[in-house]
């Protein structure tokens, strides 16, 4: 990564954060923010959700507990952070938003591309999936994300291809709801770990129904990237 696309990616979550309100309580400049979240992912992924304390958190980044509390209230709290900022980190979404030269639906594709194919992302679905069963906590955060984030976005890009005549639906929050619900729930790795045959028939599925309501996502190169995916999976 150069050093200009880094401070972009820190730019980006910057503003994040503060959408959230989270900088308006903080004492600590942003880039600690991102210095916890970025141990948080690795440790998350390393020792697993449950066996991430929040000490070790500290101790990784030679913080204080109590420093990492003027942050966040809890895991469960940070969850929805790390998620965000794995978006950001993973996803060149303002580049893509502001790319005038390809269409609405182009970008969503392009978004869903760089999502599921990051190592990152796929490198989180096995930890995330085996904690989340048994926490409460740590499923209404994923949930949060879906809908405070990933709605959002895709709720903004299919208005712009309604306009730009690439998008062709009736209601585009719902569909953003659907969009999201679809790839970051329903088949997701995080929330139903499944076979490989059985995730091939459901992003078969996925692209019948999103293609029924005038949102035609799936193609050759977002079914490619989806093979990382898939080859991560169990057989069976």
């Amino acid at each position: 990564m150069t050093v200009n696309s880094t401070y972009a990616t820190l730019n980006t979550y910057s503003m994040y954060l503060k959408e959230k309100k989270i900088m308006g309580r903080n004492k600590y400049p942003e880039i600690t923010e991102n210095r916890i979240l970025e141990m948080a992912m690795k440790l998350f992924i390393e020792k697993g959700y449950e066996r991430t304390t929040l000490q070790d958190i500290a101790d990784a980044i030679g913080m204080t507990r109590g420093a990492i509390y003027h942050h966040f209230k809890d895991k469960a709290e940070m969850v929805e952070s790390v998620m965000a900022c794995m978006f950001h980190k993973t996803v060149p979404y303002e580049e893509i938003k502001n790319n005038k030269k390809i269409s609405a639906l182009e970008k969503i594709r392009q978004i869903l591309i760089y999502a599921v194919s990051a190592d990152e992302q796929v490198d989180m679905y096995f930890p995330l999936s085996r904690s989340l069963i048994n926490n409460p906590k740590l499923a209404a955060a994923y949930m949060d994300f879906t809908k405070n984030n990933l709605t959002v976005i895709f709720c903004g890009l299919i208005k712009e291809g309604m306009k730009d005549g690439s998008i062709w639906v009736k209601e585009p929050e719902i569909i953003a709801e659907l969009l999201a619900v679809v790839f970051n729930i329903w088949i997701s790795p995080i929330i139903f770990m499944d076979a490989k045959e059985k995730f091939t028939v459901k992003l078969r599925y996925a692209s019948d129904i999103l293609e029924s309501v005038g949102l035609p996502i799936m193609n050759q190169e977002v079914e490619g990237a989806f093979e990382k995916i898939i080859a991560a999976l169990p057989e069976k």
